[in-house]
């Protein structure tokens, strides 16, 4: 089972107990856990303490094949148990970043307002 966590969900000591607590209600599944905040797994010191406490609690870190940038969690490869689990995005840039402009600007474009004719009803 994975649990995604969404690009908002940043490194705050109470955090860590999420994925635990999780982990609990779900008693005999495999759990993988993807942080997409690039707070959890950014700086070694953070790094390692966010490894330990998933391969403490049994859980799988979840690694992702991803273009470099700061919005985006670091690729690299960690199995914290005897599960790997690779997400391969790619790192393709352009596809990466694409969508992301494509809804930038399609809400920037206004639609003129239509006034339909009304025709009366006889």
């Amino acid at each position: 089972m994975l649990f995604q966590f969404p690009p908002y969900f940043t490194y705050r000591d109470s955090n860590p107990r999420l994925p635990l607590e999780s982990s609990r209600s779900d008693a005999g599944a495999s759990i993988g856990v993807e942080f997409r905040h690039p707070s959890w797994v950014a700086d070694g010191k953070q790094r390692e303490a966010t490894l330990g406490f998933i391969r403490d609690h049994g859980l799988y870190f979840v690694s992702i094949d991803a273009p470099e940038d700061k919005s985006i969690v670091p690729s690299f490869m960690d199995a914290t148990g005897d599960i790997a689990y690779v997400r391969f995005h790619g790192r393709n840039r352009d596809a990466w970043f694409r969508k992301m402009r494509l809804r930038r600007s399609a809400s920037s474009i206004s639609t003129p307002s239509v006034n339909w004719p009304i025709k009366p009803r006889n």
